[in-house]
């Protein structure tokens, strides 16, 4: 991690003991996201990605028109949480070096204060490779300017290889997908459309370096290895939803590739490949993937079921036990799932919380309002015994044929964006085809977390970033002590003390390295109050 950090927003995630304010706990639509200039055909939704204050959503279909009329050259917009807890447009982004059919907003990615966003078409003028694609990196400054910082392309572009299809970052990582390439990593053993995916890492003076590319250790022809990937820490994941299992000649089965960092070289290793207990031919498991601490979820969007049909879908939790070892322990399916659902295109997990996406899926809630491709997501929440439960289904609003709902999401910090590329957009005289939208949901905090003491309370710590010392303090007196937790990302308790916080109360944490950490507040086992911190 570099020394000099820019102010990460990262993920807390408090567990609430009593199973009975879990249970009353509900998802609501915050905001149904459009842009100030959506047009039909803009196809906004295509890709989201949510960081606590700010989301992403691409556009890719979105005409360039600043100095010329490029179709499809695609668009990117930035929103801003604002205190009324609404989300603003701030930015719209347009490629650095725009392109008709170049489609930048194919997917984004954002991580605290950077995001980054895919343009898998473009092409890469230096070596004449034709849809090479490229990968533009973003930094949203103190001030809430966005200032670009890289164009990142793969270090053997090749013709068609859709470099920048799929992104994940976490911390000074950018994981990028380009599913097409055909060589391996010494850029030999030509296999079309085998797949490959690329790690780009920040260095100190603020530039993204190509550290290493990824390749399947069992790589074939028509496998799209990094079609869909994700990353956090020192763990990532990438599926391959077209991998043909040979030796039990199941077809475009699919299969995930686990990849962990080598704590000493550096270098990111394949420890596992994945495949369902129960695949079967066209399944097309790793439509999907993410991953978190010791959890893996992959998606199956074409997995058929015998009791309703094809393409209902189905997703798949794995779990790395004590030596390192990635187990399948649980297949979910929607609570009510049917063919041609899709359940399981889009996959995300933060902390407690799942959510799964069926693009095609037809009824509301209730089962009831059918309409054909409306599109829904299922959201799961761990239990205690480490058991994922669907708690709810969502749908957009104004549900209309082939809005494909659900076709990706993102959960962050009791977040969930949803986009539906495909929706049509009423307007005062009629719908614009295709404009697109996304979503936003939240989850209603427990009652005790909503009328805590703590909440009310004036607290404050200083300063932040600070290079080890802290002041916590309350202006409100208090009349018992108060437990403080400090933890790192990892969720490792480095430090747990009582404090008075209406005294003055400093603490040294000088000896901690650079990095992110989170400050934790708690009084009479259920209030709360949670501090983001940088050592630098």
């Amino acid at each position: 991690m570099n020394r000099i950090l820019p102010f990460y927003v990262f993920v807390i995630f408090l567990i609430i003991s009593t199973q009975n304010l879990l249970d009353a706990q509900q998802w609501n639509l915050v905001q149904n996201i459009s842009t100030s200039d959506l047009e039909a055909q803009d196809n906004l939704g295509f890709s989201v990605a949510i960081d606590e204050d700010y989301f992403i959503t691409g556009a890719w279909w979105e005409d360039y028109q600043l100095t010329s009329n490029l179709s499809t050259a695609g668009a990117a917009y930035l929103f801003k949480r604002n205190t009324s807890n609404t989300w603003d447009e701030v930015e719209k982004l347009y490629a650095g070096f725009p392109e008709a059919l170049g489609y930048f907003g194919c997917s984004v990615a954002i991580d605290g204060n950077q995001f980054a966003v895919g343009a898998y078409n473009e092409d890469d003028i230096p070596s004449g490779s034709g849809n090479a694609g490229a990968v533009y990196v973003y930094e949203i400054l103190p001030n809430g300017t966005v200032q670009p910082t890289a164009h990142l392309v793969a270090s053997d572009p090749g013709n068609g290889d859709l470099f920048g299809n799929n992104i994940a970052m976490s911390g000074g990582c950018i994981l990028i997908g380009a599913h097409n390439q055909d060589e391996d990593i010494t850029d030999s053993n030509t296999m079309n459309e085998a797949g490959a995916a690329y790690v780009f890492e920040k260095q100190n003076d603020g530039s993204w370096i190509e550290v290493q590319k990824l390749v399947a250790s069992d790589r074939a022809s028509g496998d799209n290895f990094g079609k869909f990937l994700d990353i956090r820490g020192d763990k990532l994941i990438i599926g391959a939803p077209n991998k043909t299992d040979e030796s039990n000649f199941y077809f475009n089965a699919g299969a995930a590739y686990i990849f962990e960092k080598d704590p000493s070289s550096g270098q990111w290793i394949e420890v596992q490949k994945l495949l369902a207990s129960d695949r079967s031919n066209f399944d097309n498991f790793g439509s999907d993937v993410a991953i978190q601490n010791d959890w893996g979820l992959v998606g199956a969007r074409s997995k058929a079921d015998l009791s309703v049909g094809g393409n209902a879908g189905a997703a798949y939790f794995f779990n790395r036990d004590n030596d390192g070892d990635w187990q399948e322990v649980q297949k979910v399916l929607a609570n009510d799932f049917d063919q041609n659902d899709f359940f399981g295109t889009s996959v995300d997990v933060d902390g407690s919380i799942v959510a799964i996406g069926a693009e095609t899926e037809r009824e509301d809630p209730d089962g009831n309002n059918t309409v054909v491709g409306a599109g829904s997501v299922y959201i799961f929440e761990k239990q205690s015994n480490d058991h994922w439960t669907q708690v709810q289904k969502v749908v957009g609003e104004n549900r209309e044929v082939n809005d494909l709902f659900g076709s990706v999401v993102a959960v962050r910090d009791f977040q969930i964006a949803v986009g539906a590329w495909s929706a049509d957009v009423p307007t005062g005289s009629g719908f614009l085809l295709d404009a697109g939208a996304a979503y936003i949901f939240e989850r209603d905090e427990p009652l005790d977390l909503k009328n805590n003491t703590l909440r009310q309370l004036d607290v404050s710590l200083s300063p932040n970033p600070s290079s080890g010392r802290l002041r916590l303090e309350s202006k409100t007196p208090l009349h018992e002590a108060s437990e403080v937790f400090i933890f790192n990302l990892l969720g490792d308790e480095l430090f747990h003390d009582q404090l008075w916080l209406n005294e003055t109360n400093d603490i040294d944490l000088s000896h901690l390295p650079s990095g992110i950490y989170t400050i934790y507040l708690k009084m009479e086992n259920q209030s709360l109050k949670v501090f983001k911190w940088v050592k630098t």
